[in-house]
């Protein structure tokens, strides 16, 4: 049985395979001359499925332009998904202005980077409770600044006047964290496209 699959000349498709290659060669080790071409054609056949095949090409994004993005949406708080990175976090942009709501997000980090208007300010509870009703601080955010809101730290945004911001965090996200269904401000993202 050749072995290029495995060789250095198609490094692209072992370094996607490497988790296998243990058991790969284990199980080819133990296999009869006949079973060992059905083995690897099933292997092949499911890693194509998982999309590890040989021949196996990353989805390269569209260009996107951010503020132009921004310009077509109309509903505040109500993000839109641009792209996803590292098939685990989704960049959205949003429209802000006036009060959201108090949440957390108890899984994921949540940056904010403000692209238009402003200023406006995150909101971050810190009172050794956690709560904001114990006590918060309010760090104001213009255009061209970030801030990262780690996880499970209650926050809201507050927006005097409208505001384009780019969110990243986990896919998956909603953007009223844990107190999702609990307010009509809850919007589920498409994040398959793009």
């Amino acid at each position: 049985m050749p072995s290029a699959p495995f060789d250095n000349n198609n490094a692209g498709w072992y370094g996607k395979a490497g988790q296998f290659l243990p058991l790969v060669f284990f199980c080819h080790s133990k296999l009869v001359k006949g079973a060992r071409l059905e083995f690897f054609k099933r292997l092949l056949s499911i890693s194509t499925l998982k999309g590890l095949d040989r021949h196996h090409t990353t989805m390269l994004s569209e260009r996107t332009n951010l503020i132009s993005t921004l310009g077509d949406m109309t509903k505040y708080w109500s993000p839109e998904h641009v792209l996803t990175m590292n098939e685990s976090h989704s960049l959205k942009v949003a429209k802000l202005q006036g009060e959201f709501i108090w949440h957390a997000h108890p899984d994921t980090d949540e940056l904010f980077l403000c692209l238009s208007g402003g200023p406006f300010r995150l909101e971050i509870a810190d009172a050794p409770s956690g709560s904001e009703k114990d006590g918060f601080r309010a760090v104001e955010m213009k255009v061209g600044d970030v801030f990262n809101v780690p996880k499970g730290v209650r926050h809201r945004p507050v927006a005097p006047v409208e505001t384009g911001v780019l969110l990243i965090e986990k896919v998956g996200t909603v953007n009223t964290g844990d107190e999702e269904g609990k307010t009509e401000r809850t919007v589920y993202v498409d994040e398959t496209k793009k």
